[in-house]
């Protein structure tokens, strides 16, 4: 069974196919989401449809600019885009009407939409700190990392997103304590600015993750890649990844789109990660017997990467983290465990980098639900949303499998998902953090002496490139 599409336009709803009567339809549909690398910052979503407008009265019977649009997947009922739309634009084409068979001329409207996100970066709402303040009024005070999405929520974003959750934990805070910096009102930050900032510092390599479902936001984690194994179950021998969050997905079942080369860039290369925070204590510039006086100095710390001890060049990740590191002879309680935070967030940010450098990306791939079916109709979702979940993937039987420096794990990092009478979903690959060096394992290793498995029970996708990336044989 197809998903097919649903529109709701100002809660109207716009049905997915057009039956060649007067009535309102959608053509096609476009979504964009996510970032092009694990170093960017996520952008806004944004979705472009047509609508078949037989009359022309659809358009203009209303205002359509800066009405609520959502866009469904019928048959599982789930949301995949949330938005406001932004731009309208009309023009006649000649269509077949599937009615009579006929050439007709019939009236189109584009419709452009921002999704939550973009209404978040268009937003500025005033902080809780008042006119007397440091930061001004309307500006945002110091505080505790998972302070924050309760101030944010109560003082505006909760109009526009339902949700935004905290950063990871990070065990005791005798130990370690993530507290940002001000934000003054003079600095105008944007609500997606905000938000950004928290996972920014809260996780390493952390970012804004939302979801168009829940029209709710939570701090977006890499994947882990895990290890490969061979498994003889049911009388059929497979590659299965050991990881919590992880799939093996058969690569005849994605096409791989434009071009089949793997590429790696400069920003693939990191040869060390530098952190902005923010030192507070007392003014260092001040001579003996002045008037006492606190300040905020802009710092650094900077950690190097293996990479680093051999290369020819200095290419640095740079993050701003907003974290605070204290002067303790200005605060009657022990700062050390703030302190830390930066160098917690460097050290972190290090060891996946460690894992990535040099890591070819695979260029985008296409799920399409007329290939599709997966082993679930679950999974078979996820690989249909625009969403970052979390997991990382083995493509068994990619040719990309037999390249040292390819994955073998990955992670959809963005995308475009597409309906055209069905769907289709273009996705970003990153390689998955921790990508193990090949084991290689010898053909004993690799099928033992115990084992009832045959050659004849290896599952069809398999091919001889992918017994190099098994770290466990059966």
């Amino acid at each position: 069974m197809m998903l097919g599409a649903r529109v709701n336009v100002d809660g109207q709803t716009i049905r997915g196919d057009w039956d060649g009567t007067e009535t309102v339809a959608v053509a096609n549909i476009t979504i964009a989401w996510g970032r092009d690398s694990l170093y960017d910052e996520t952008e806004p979503d944004t979705c472009t449809l047509y609508v078949i407008d037989p009359t022309g009265d659809w358009l203009g019977a209303s205002k359509r600019t800066g009405s609520k649009l959502e866009v469904y997947q019928v048959a599982n009922s789930r949301r995949v885009f949330l938005g406001a739309v932004s731009g309208t634009d009309m023009r006649q084409i000649k269509v077949v009407n599937p009615k009579t068979g006929q050439r007709e001329p019939r009236w189109f409207v584009k419709l452009t939409a921002s999704g939550r996100l973009g209404a978040l970066s268009e937003s500025v709402f005033p902080g809780e700190m008042g006119a007397e303040s440091l930061e001004g009024l309307g500006g945002w005070g110091e505080s505790n990392i998972n302070s924050l999405q309760e101030k944010y929520l109560s003082r505006g974003m909760s109009t526009i997103v339902s949700d935004i959750g905290r950063a990871p934990s990070v065990g005791d805070s005798s130990v370690l304590v993530r507290r940002m910096n001000q934000v003054t009102a003079s600095e105008r930050a944007n609500s997606l600015d905000l938000v950004a900032r928290i996972y920014r510092a809260g996780e390493p390599l952390g970012f804004v993750n939302y979801d168009p479902e829940t029209n709710a936001i939570a701090c977006g984690i890499t994947a882990d890649a895990g290890t490969l194994r061979l498994v003889y179950s049911g009388g059929v021998t497979q590659i299965a990844p050991t990881g919590s969050n992880s799939v093996a997905v058969s690569a005849d079942l994605v096409a791989v789109n434009d071009s089949d080369d793997a590429s790696t860039a400069a920003g693939d290369s990191v040869d060390a990660v530098s952190v902005a925070y923010v030192w507070y204590g007392k003014d260092p510039k001040l001579t003996d017997g002045a008037q006492k006086r606190t300040v905020y100095i802009d710092s650094l710390i900077e950690r190097t990467t293996d990479r680093n001890a051999t290369s020819n060049t200095h290419r640095v990740l740079e993050i701003d983290s907003q974290l605070m590191n204290l002067q303790q002879s200005e605060f009657g309680y022990d700062v050390g465990p703030t302190n830390k935070a930066p160098g917690w967030l460097a050290d972190g940010i290090v060891a996946k980098v460690n894992t990535l450098n040099g890591q070819l990306r695979l260029p985008p791939v296409t799920f399409d639900e007329k290939r599709l079916p997966l082993d679930s109709d679950a999974l078979t979702w996820s690989f249909l949303r625009p969403v970052h979940d979390g997991r990382a993937i083995y493509f068994t039987g990619s040719k990309y499998n037999t390249l040292a420096g390819a994955g073998p794990m990955f992670q959809i990092i963005g995308g475009t998902l597409t309906f055209d009478g069905a769907w289709s979903h273009e996705v970003t690959l990153a390689p998955a953090v921790g990508n193990a060096a090949r084991a290689d394992l010898s053909i004993g290793d690799l099928f033992g002496s115990t084992s009832a498995a045959t050659l004849g029970s290896f599952d069809s996708p398999i091919r001889l490139g992918d017994f190099a990336t098994i770290s466990q044989g059966l």
